[in-house]
């Protein structure tokens, strides 16, 4: 429903980085570390415990039935045996996508482009194109996080997890560990298309009047 919303032109489909940019104090607020915070202050709930999902040993369904539900035996049961179906949801890469919306309402595509079916098998027709021509993603604009940003997330991680988790942060190298893991997937999970450059240019004219 919500990329119907983007392709018909009613909202702009903001990048990761955008949406950062713009609500990452709200971000902060439903945060699982301050959520509990606020449940803890309340006063309503006896217990609040936060689960670290990245602990090594037991799956975060199998520690959440086994040691913290009461009376969830069957359940918890059924997972270490293996007899309960586990789903995750997977994560997706959107930033081609965002590229064939805005091209479509620029009139840069050889049709219009609006049902999200549509939509993805369009990006996936231009990954192949660049593929096919052997353009790297390096060459291709792309926007990151602010430095300043980069810094206040750090720093927000470093305070949560050194507070929460402490030995399973020291165990993983501690302040300078997570940033170095950040440091890491900096380019892949905080660098989005900068679809308005790649519009502006015409860089990917010639692939987007074939989709």
């Amino acid at each position: 429903m919500y990329t119907r919303v983007y392709s018909s032109g009613e909202e702009e489909y903001p990048s990761l980085v955008d949406w950062l940019h713009d609500h990452y104090e709200e971000f902060v607020q439903v945060h699982a570390v301050e959520v509990a915070e606020r449940f803890k202050k309340s006063g309503l709930f006896e217990s609040v415990e936060l689960l670290n999902m990245h602990e090594e040993g037991a799956g975060l369904l199998e520690k959440f039935f086994c040691d913290y539900v009461p009376n969830a035996n069957n359940t918890c049961r059924a997972i270490q045996t293996g007899n309960m179906t586990l789903q995750s949801n997977v994560g997706g890469y959107h930033d081609y996508d965002r590229l064939v919306i805005a091209a479509s309402l620029q009139n840069r595509t050889r049709r219009e482009i609006r049902k999200p079916v549509e939509i993805s098998r369009a990006a996936r027709k231009i990954v192949k194109a660049l593929e096919d021509k052997g353009i790297a993603s390096s060459y291709i604009p792309k926007k990151c996080l602010s430095t300043d940003l980069w810094e206040r997330m750090l720093q927000t991680e470093q305070i949560h997890e050194r507070t929460y988790f402490p030995e399973w942060y020291e165990r993983q190298g501690g302040d300078e560990g997570l940033r170095q893991s950040l440091e890491e997937v900096t380019g892949t999970k905080f660098c989005t298309l900068d679809v308005e450059n790649i519009l502006q240019t015409g860089m990917m004219d010639p692939i987007l009047k074939n989709i």
